[in-house]
Protein backbone atom coordinates (compact mmCIF):
# COMPACT_ATOMS: atom_id res chain seq x y z
CA UNK A 1 0.00 0.00 0.00
CA UNK A 2 1.01 3.53 -1.07
CA UNK A 3 0.79 5.67 1.87
CA UNK A 4 0.91 8.65 -0.37
CA UNK A 5 -1.21 7.35 -2.99
CA UNK A 6 -4.20 6.89 -0.38
CA UNK A 7 -3.28 10.01 1.51
CA UNK A 8 -4.24 11.71 -1.83
CA UNK A 9 -7.21 9.38 -2.70
CA UNK A 10 -8.60 10.37 0.64
CA UNK A 11 -7.41 13.89 1.33
CA UNK A 12 -10.41 15.60 2.07
CA UNK A 13 -10.94 12.88 4.95
CA UNK A 14 -7.10 13.35 5.86
CA UNK A 15 -8.01 17.39 6.48
CA UNK A 16 -10.73 16.59 8.23
CA UNK A 17 -8.54 14.72 10.61
CA UNK A 18 -5.72 16.95 10.67
CA UNK A 19 -8.34 19.78 11.75
CA UNK A 20 -9.24 18.23 15.04
CA UNK A 21 -8.39 20.44 18.12
CA UNK A 22 -7.64 19.10 21.28
CA UNK A 23 -6.48 15.89 20.43
CA UNK A 24 -2.77 16.07 19.77
CA UNK A 25 -3.68 15.26 16.19
CA UNK A 26 -0.25 15.03 14.29
CA UNK A 27 0.31 13.76 10.76
CA UNK A 28 1.62 10.06 12.06
CA UNK A 29 -2.11 9.30 14.39
CA UNK A 30 -4.21 11.42 10.94
CA UNK A 31 -2.18 8.76 8.30
CA UNK A 32 -2.61 5.74 11.08
CA UNK A 33 -6.61 7.11 11.83
CA UNK A 34 -6.76 6.95 7.63
CA UNK A 35 -5.61 3.97 7.27
CA UNK A 36 -7.88 2.00 9.24
CA UNK A 37 -10.63 3.96 7.87
CA UNK A 38 -9.61 2.30 4.01
CA UNK A 39 -9.47 -1.00 5.49
CA UNK A 40 -12.67 -0.81 6.77
CA UNK A 41 -14.23 0.66 3.73
CA UNK A 42 -12.51 -0.86 0.58
CA UNK A 43 -11.01 -4.44 2.30
CA UNK A 44 -13.44 -4.87 4.73
CA UNK A 45 -13.39 -8.73 3.48
CA UNK A 46 -10.07 -8.57 4.65
CA UNK A 47 -10.72 -7.37 8.63
CA UNK A 48 -10.36 -10.41 10.27
CA UNK A 49 -6.61 -11.02 9.01
CA UNK A 50 -6.04 -7.48 9.62
CA UNK A 51 -7.65 -7.32 13.06
CA UNK A 52 -4.24 -7.91 15.72
CA UNK A 53 -2.93 -5.00 12.98
CA UNK A 54 -6.23 -2.87 13.44
CA UNK A 55 -6.34 -3.36 17.07
CA UNK A 56 -2.35 -1.79 17.50
CA UNK A 57 -3.68 1.00 15.95
CA UNK A 58 -6.10 2.07 17.38
CA UNK A 59 -4.26 1.47 21.40
CA UNK A 60 -1.75 3.82 19.75
CA UNK A 61 -4.53 7.03 18.63
CA UNK A 62 -6.19 6.04 21.97
CA UNK A 63 -2.77 6.90 23.66
CA UNK A 64 -1.71 9.50 21.54
CA UNK A 65 -4.88 11.43 21.40
CA UNK A 66 -6.81 10.12 24.35
CA UNK A 67 -9.90 9.75 22.39
CA UNK A 68 -11.13 6.25 20.34
CA UNK A 69 -10.35 5.68 16.37
CA UNK A 70 -14.97 5.24 16.09
CA UNK A 71 -15.22 8.96 18.34
CA UNK A 72 -12.93 10.30 15.74
CA UNK A 73 -14.61 8.75 12.83
CA UNK A 74 -17.88 10.38 14.39
CA UNK A 75 -16.46 13.62 15.41
CA UNK A 76 -15.81 14.42 11.73
CA UNK A 77 -18.63 12.37 10.44
CA UNK A 78 -17.03 9.60 8.31
CA UNK A 79 -18.97 6.85 10.68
Amino acid sequence: MNIQKKKDKYQKEFDLIKGIKNKNMNEIIAITILIIYFMNKEHSDLISELIMIIKKAKQFILKETKDSYDNIIKEIGLD
